[in-house]
């Protein structure tokens, strides 16, 4: 079965659906910088909580994984620097 994804460029971000796949409810939504650096992800749910990430690249160029609460904090304590590093990007993403 085909991938069901969509990608669409516009004002300088990246915008993507993601629908689930076939018997299954998990599928994204995400916003992207044109330089694809910074990224956030959502993953609705119909049965639970709504989950919320960030992608984020680093001073020293390395990509970071990050989930975040619906109040743009970190989960993992170990991330909150590199969010209020990035606070005036993920502003415009999130």
């Amino acid at each position: 079965m085909a991938n069901r994804t969509y990608v669409k460029q516009e004002d300088g971000y990246l915008y993507n659906v993601k629908y689930p796949d076939y018997l299954s409810f998990t599928g994204n939504l995400g916003v992207a910088t044109d330089d694809e650096k910074h990224a956030l992800l959502i993953w609705p749910s119909f049965f639970g909580k709504t989950e919320y990430g960030l992608q984020l690249v680093d001073e020293k160029n390395e990509m970071h994984s990050v989930m975040i609460n619906i109040d743009r904090q970190a989960i993992n304590e170990e991330y909150r620097d590199l969010i209020e590093h990035n606070k005036e990007t993920i502003k415009y993403i999130v």
